[in-house]
Formats: structure tokens, sequence, C-alpha cells
């Protein structure tokens, strides 16, 4: 795993995160920073998170990335870059810390790159604390029927028949949607058995991921 966070001037968000995932010697621990921005203060909390990970995680401490926030579509792309350079996995990343604009440059691009990321955040008082991927808030290129049978399966589980008689085309055109609906993390298959190409038997679902789908894109769920 890597585990990385925007930081500002407090460790204490970061040694929370590291403790709730049980970070442990074969992860790595990775700070974004704005270049030529991080004051005194920083770099002493810096230090002092950089002093933890050595002690009690590894002794590679904190790997630090430095993003030049003030050219917004620039800092986007050098951090896409360093996202992908990231060979660990999971990959999480925390924005719980640090300036308003980097948590913003960043969040892109980690939303842009393509990659699974476990996104999480605290509220500055600790009190609430959220977590979600970046999958599930990834942009589609769905066709209308894929939208017209997302909105059929909110009501409840269907088989293949009754999303073809339903929508009115026929089982085979249903069921390479519903494939390709599958494939895309937005519906849940049940018994579909291994080579099993028909989808007869099949009884598709939605997930929370293609309820947010349609919420975002103004459909009725």
């Amino acid at each position: 795993m890597i585990i990385a966070f925007t930081f500002g001037f407090d460790e204490r968000f970061a040694v929370r995160a590291m403790v709730r995932r049980s970070v442990s010697k074969d992860d790595e621990v990775a700070v974004i920073v704005p270049s030529y921005r991080l004051d005194e203060r920083g770099e002493k909390a810096l230090t002092a998170l950089n002093d933890f990970v050595t002690r009690y995680i590894n002794q590679e401490g904190v790997k630090r990335y430095e993003v030049d926030i003030d050219d917004f579509y620039q800092a986007v792309s050098s951090m896409a870059e360093i996202i992908r350079s990231w060979t660990a996995r999971p990959i999480v990343l925390n924005l719980s810390g640090g300036m308003r604009l980097l948590i913003i440059e960043v969040f892109t691009a980690a939303v842009m790159s393509g990659i699974p990321i476990t996104i999480e955040m605290e509220t500055e008082d600790g009190k609430t604390y959220t977590e979600f991927k970046t999958a599930d808030i990834q942009t589609y290129q769905l066709e209308p029927l894929d939208v017209e049978i997302l909105k059929l399966l909110t009501r409840s589980k269907m088989t293949l028949k009754i999303i073809a008689d339903s929508l009115n085309v026929s089982r085979p055109t249903a069921w390479r949607h519903v494939k390709k609906l599958k494939d895309l993390g937005l519906v849940e298959i049940q018994g579909l058995e291994d080579g099993e190409r028909t989808g007869r038997k099949l009884v598709a679902s939605t997930t929370p991921r293609s309820e947010l789908y349609l919420k975002l894109i103004g459909q009725t769920v």
C-alpha cells in the first residue's frame, strides 16, 4: 500500500490515518506539499511526521512530493504523473490537510488519472470521517439504453427476460448492455456461471456506484 497526504502544518491527520489503516513496514508513506510554500510550522510538522514513520513504521521515512499550485492545469498534470509513478497497491489518498487549492488539484488529478484510489478525509475538528473510491465518481460513456437499464434496476432486482420485455428489446441486446454495465462496476449479476454466455439465469441489480451516477446526471432514482 501507499498512503499519501496533502500536507499543511499539522501531522495529526496523517498519524491518525496511518493508525486507522494499520500501516506497516511494507507500506510507503508520502506527503504532497506546494512548492516553496511550506513555512517553518509546516516543516516542523513534517519533521515530526517523518520521525513517527521512521520510528514506528519503516526506515524509509516519508517521501516528499512538491507541486507548483500556481498553474492549475500544470499542477493537475504533474500530480497525475506522480500518481501514475506509484507502483504500490492499493493507493490511499488522504486530503485532510494542506492548502485548499492543493487539495482540489490533487483530487482532480486522482480522479482523472483513471487509477483506482481510495480517497479519505476528516473534518478539521476530527469529528467526521469519510472515504470513497475514485471509481465511484468516474464518468461513463453510456448509451441511452444503458441508462434505461440502470433506472429500471433501481426499482428491484430483475431477470434478463424482465429487463428485455420492459424495454422492448431482444434478450441478446439486453444481455450485451447488462454485461457492459457489469464490467463497469455499475451492475451486479447473480446466478451467472463461469462460461455462461446467454445470461438466461442471471438476476441483475444496481450498485451504490450506479445509483450515484444516475443522481449526478440528473436521472430520477
